[in-house]
């Protein structure tokens, strides 16, 4: 059974998550909750955990630095991050750590549960993908094997007096190999007698010239190999379409250093955790100031500067742009996903449930200083973003 986790510093967050699924019918079982990032950490050094909903902004230790840590402990952990709007600062952060995907505050119960049985179905899959890795490495140990004692034999009673007599014999290891012309199956050879040390200086001088060389025409895909089990690559410029629609070739290409890894499966599983990658990238593009036109940053700068203006609207803001406010409108709605209204409101429900937190400042207070001069429509929005009206969710904050 995938086991999952919750981490969020809202109780009423944390135990609304918990309660709102039936975890066993989907084949889930919650294993615990947890307030902040330490609680967070202590429980994943203790408990198998398979996914993890954390809260990016989360006391003692955050959302991301906590993913940064566990990183090291459990690479196969899948996450799913939690954040409000004005939080996507962090998405380019969360891709490079590999987050799976991420759901924004107010949470939609039935999108949380799609994202969570998405991420199980990518974690069985691995598990089966694991099974034939092992599968695959058996059989390609074999054949590697043999190639590897024909090749030492080979060199240790003929020898070489020349490189480019050693880097023909490296080439012709590689085609008998035969499935993968581009990956390069010579290690440096140890155990030679002391007569043959300079064998085995002029191996290794060819070897190096010959991944030298290889690695000049890679192009703009770097490929560094590490132990197969860590299933660790470094990948740039993944933003470019052009590079994406290449990356076949470039794989094709690459040079993987020590003889008994996992070659064969290699290209799949880059491929995939290229995919996943790109598509979360693809999802919060949109979202991140950096790649808004230049009216939308300018509308987030207005509301978040002046959203305690309760006279703050659409046409006010379109005619300091010189643009009609349908067109503001449909702008708005495309890059930003939501409408000029409920971006405002969830602005100013933030910074109302900041202040709940952090003042002893009265609910009428908190409603004049966001926006609102009408109480009862302040408590109103309140209990529709939040679930509670202002005063109860102030009691549950305090008794955590």
């Amino acid at each position: 059974m995938i086991k999952i986790a919750i981490a969020d510093d809202e109780q009423m967050m944390r135990e609304g998550i918990r309660e709102a699924f039936d975890w066993e019918k989907h084949g889930l079982e919650c294993v615990g909750t947890c307030k902040n990032g330490q609680e967070a950490y202590t429980l994943a050094l203790h408990q198998e955990i398979d996914i993890f909903l954390l809260d990016i902004c989360m006391p003692k230790i955050s959302g991301l630095e906590l993913i940064k840590k566990l990183n090291s402990i459990n690479k196969d952990m899948l996450y799913i991050i939690i954040s409000g709007y004005s939080e996507f600062e962090y998405a380019h952060q969360a891709i490079q750590l590999g987050v799976y995907d991420y759901v924004v505050k107010p949470i939609d119960e039935t999108k949380l549960l799609s994202i969570i049985l998405g991420a199980k179905e990518r974690l069985l899959s691995g598990q089966k993908e694991k099974e034939r890795i092992n599968f695959l490495n058996m059989q390609m140990q074999n054949h590697l094997s043999e190639l590897q004692h024909k090749f030492v034999h080979k060199l240790v009673t003929r020898g070489f007096d020349h490189t480019d007599t050693i880097r023909s014999e490296c080439r012709q290891v590689e085609l008998d190999f035969g499935e993968n012309p581009g990956l390069l199956l010579i290690k440096h050879v140890k155990h030679l007698s002391p007569a043959m040390k300079w064998s085995e200086q002029l191996l290794y001088f060819a070897y190096k010239n010959l991944i030298t060389e290889l690695l000049e025409n890679l192009g703009p895909i770097t490929i560094v190999s590490k132990d197969f089990e860590d299933q660790l690559f470094v990948l740039t410029a993944i933003e470019d379409q052009h590079v994406w629609q290449d990356i076949d070739l470039s794989i094709e290409e690459a040079v993987f250093k020590y003889l008994g890894q996992k070659v064969r499966v290699v290209k799949h599983l880059v491929k995939t955790d290229l995919s996943n990658c790109y598509e979360l990238y693809k999802k919060l593009d949109t979202k991140v100031n950096a790649d808004l036109s230049e009216n939308i940053r300018y509308v987030i700068h207005r509301l978040e500067s002046d959203y305690a203006n309760n006279t703050m609207d659409l046409n006010q803001i379109a005619d300091e742009l010189a643009v009609s406010p349908s067109h503001l409108s449909r702008l708005i709605k495309k890059e930003l996903g939501i409408s000029f209204k409920e971006y405002l409101i969830q602005l100013r429900m933030e910074r109302a449930i900041a202040l709940i937190k952090e003042s002893d400042m009265r609910i009428n207070e908190i409603a004049e200083r966001v926006g609102y001069t009408n109480q009862h429509y302040f408590a109103h929005a309140f209990k529709k973003a939040t679930g509670y009206s202002p005063s109860v969710y102030r009691q549950h904050h305090e008794a955590t």
